[in-house]
């Protein structure tokens, strides 16, 4: 590549040039060099990234509250092929106090047919539930008084003095028809939420009855 003299060295021009290739040869891999590290240090940004996010995603926030209006779907019967011949179902509304260090008052429990209409108010007197304890309502299949039909819903309402974990409210439908039986459970949905507001429970409770 490089011109050589009659004693087998290399000449002045040829040295100088051999110089200037190495210098951009070094400038060159000090270049990708550069480069290598700036998308590493890319790239590990995008990982810690998506590990933040994945965290965040892991540890969804406590729901907080200081009380509520929670409507419930339920289901007295429900329908297979036959739309005149329904399906009977048991209803029982389960209420759980989640909070481990407050206690909570309900102050309502109605059952609603499918028309909407109340058909039977099961919270005659607060109920207050300690911290981790539960209470429920059973609607039997076989009383048609409280029958309330495929569209049948509970509506409750409960309340606090400070803002709690808010408990966990679900219906849990069983019907057994030899040789059938089917099972499901529905969670309540938030309707409205209560403010922090001036007023105490009891009054909160003749306001809400």
């Amino acid at each position: 590549m490089y011109a050589e003299t009659a004693r087998g060295g290399a000449c002045m021009a040829c040295l100088l040039q051999r110089a200037r290739d190495s210098a951009e040869q070094g400038d060159k891999d000090m270049t990708i060099t550069n480069d290598a590290h700036k998308l590493r240090n890319l790239w590990g940004g995008v990982v810690l990234v998506g590990l933040l996010v994945t965290a965040t995603q892991a540890a969804p926030m406590v729901n907080m509250s200081q009380g509520q209006t929670v409507y419930v779907p339920a289901y007295s019967q429900v329908y297979s092929s036959h739309w005149n011949r329904p399906f009977k179902l048991a209803a029982t509304l389960s209420l759980r106090n989640t909070d481990p260090h407050h206690a909570i008052t309900v102050y309502v429990i109605d059952y609603h047919d499918s028309n909407g209409t109340r058909v039977r108010s099961y919270a005659q007197e607060p109920i207050a539930l300690t911290p981790w304890a539960s209470t429920q309502v059973v609607v039997k299949h076989s009383d048609t008084s409280t029958s309330g039909g495929p569209g049948a819903s509970f509506v409750v309402k409960w309340r606090a003095r400070k803002k709690v974990n808010a408990p966990l409210i679900e219906a849990i439908l069983v019907g057994t028809s030899s040789p059938q039986a089917i099972a499901f459970v529905r969670r309540g949905q938030v309707i409205q939420d209560v403010t922090a507001c001036s007023c105490d429970c009891d009054t909160y409770g003749k306001a809400a009855r």
